[in-house]
């Protein structure tokens, strides 16, 4: 049995609850984000993971008493439950967790290393839209007023140009485009930080950072934007207020006007993770 070790600051012990580690690796965590080393975007999708999954199922359980067969059981059931995305997850949340337990010495070894490993069936692969849905899907957007009112046809034209997600379209500036080298600077995407709003977020690495080359038809959209009056520092895509516009219901729309308003099946996006409908419109044939 590993002996009930005390961490070099006596922080932690193989005693200890796994909530109370959870709590001091999440700030950790924080720590980074504030420092600007971690996405905001990573802290919020771990927290979520503990409260919803983790910390319920193994928050009350010692360190000591975390071993690979428990982990496996948790694990497997997530998986079932919820999907093997989650799963692995939930795999990497208490992985965390378990490693910064050994590093303040709480624990001799990180269980999660000899844990079971997730494994899952791919999923069908999303089918892309071929080159007569597009236009069609463009025609009906242009013809949608609902649509067009919520600028949702300029938007995913230019993702089809670009390329993009849409929270790296929504984040793109004025100052970012030059029109007159048909160029696009990408160095940031928009996110939902809970406590301070929507933020525009660097590029994680130098590859994130980069100049796409417009095609002519983009251009001529975004010139006829212009010509409605902007400022360098707002957001291409702003919202009524000409701030930032919010990813998620940015999504949520396109979704809509993709399915029910724009008539396109739900299959044509892909079953699975359809929230990403920037990749199945995007996508090449």
């Amino acid at each position: 049995m590993a002996k009930n070790r005390m961490s070099r600051e006596g922080e932690l012990s193989g005693a200890d609850r796994f909530a109370k580690a959870a709590e001091i690796w999440r700030q950790t965590i924080e720590a980074h984000v504030r420092r600007g080393t971690r996405s905001p975007g990573t802290l919020e999708t771990y927290e979520r993971s503990l409260k919803l999954h983790v910390l319920p199922a193994l928050g009350e359980v010692r360190l000591l008493e975390i071993a690979p067969p428990l982990l496996d059981r948790f694990l497997k059931t997530v998986s079932n439950s919820a999907g093997a995305p989650t799963a692995k997850l939930c795999r990497s949340v208490i992985s965390g967790t378990l490693g910064l337990a050994v590093r303040y010495g709480a624990l001799a070894t990180n269980p999660v290393r000899d844990a079971d490993r997730l494994s899952a069936r791919p999923a069908k692969e999303p089918r892309a839209l071929t080159l007569e849905e597009r236009q069609l899907l463009l025609k009906k957007l242009a013809a949608d007023p609902v649509a067009c009112a919520a600028g949702v046809p300029e938007l995913v034209r230019f993702m089809l140009a670009t390329g993009q997600r849409i929270g790296e379209c929504l984040g793109v500036l004025w100052q970012e485009v030059d029109l007159a080298q048909r160029q696009v600077e990408v160095s940031s995407t928009v996110i939902r930080w809970t406590g301070h709003g929507l933020v525009r977020k660097d590029a994680k690495t130098r590859a994130g950072r980069r100049i796409l080359v417009l095609p002519s038809w983009a251009v001529a959209d975004l010139q006829r934007r212009w010509a409605r009056g902007v400022r360098l520092e707002d957001p291409v895509f702003s919202n009524s207020l000409g701030g930032l516009r919010d990813p998620k219901n940015t999504r949520h729309a396109g979704e809509r006007h993709l399915t029910a308003r724009a008539g396109l099946p739900r299959t044509a996006l892909g079953r699975r993770r359809r929230r990403c409908w920037t990749r199945r419109v995007c996508r090449l044939g």
